[in-house]
């Protein structure tokens, strides 16, 4: 699940889309702007799966030619990287339309430093990952957080899914490997992706 193995021994690999991640935040976020803005990158660890989000992510930003990246940098995924990180991009930018965190533990740090530091000029804070604590910021219409990109929860149920059906010997798929596309989470649909009582 999720990860691969560095020797293929697995009979089935189930992964999220790490690309459509990448590519999914970049074509919301750009449609948003309205195709202008100056924004920051969030990143990941440096890793297979940041930089293919990443990479994916700028790819689909150079069709924007009014959109400028201010910069990119490592936020570990964490909560308290992303703080930092960002209280560091707000002395250092005037003007920032708009932030891609690529993760929402990490969104929320950086919105924790955006709301400490007073200023309304960004229009647009995005992370990724479908947690609890932002899909109910979409679906509260939060301004600043308008939507969000799922790193697809259900790979488990699918594993399960799957497994179950190889052990029937009636195997689901041949393939060795599946991967499970990023959904799109909008206030019309982030009901469905509310899971009030879940931990994350």
């Amino acid at each position: 699940m999720d990860r691969g193995l560095t020797k293929e021994v697995q009979d089935l690999t189930i992964a999220g889309d790490n690309a459509g991640f990448g590519r999914t935040c970049a074509e919301e976020m750009a449609k948003k702007l309205g195709g202008k803005g100056d924004i920051l990158i969030m990143e990941g660890i440096p890793c297979e799966v940041n930089s293919l989000r990443v990479n994916a992510f700028r790819e689909v930003m150079k069709n924007y030619h009014g959109i400028r990246i201010l910069e990119s940098q490592a936020s570990y995924w964490s909560t308290e990287k992303g703080l930092k990180l960002m209280e560091n991009f707000l002395q250092k930018y005037p003007k920032i339309d708009a932030v891609w965190a690529g993760d929402d533990d990490v969104l929320l740090g950086a919105l924790k430093a955006y709301e400490e530091s007073g200023r309304r000029d960004v229009k647009l804070m995005i992370g990724g990952g479908g947690s609890k604590a932002i899909v109910k910021k979409v679906l509260d219409k939060d301004p600043l957080v308008q939507f969000n990109v799922t790193y697809p929860p259900r790979m488990i149920a699918y594993g399960v899914e799957y497994a179950v059906a190889r052990l029937k010997g009636k195997p689901k798929t041949q393939e060795k490997r599946v991967t499970v596309p990023a959904d799109v989470i909008t206030p019309k649909n982030a009901k469905f992706f509310y899971y009030p009582n879940s931990i994350y």
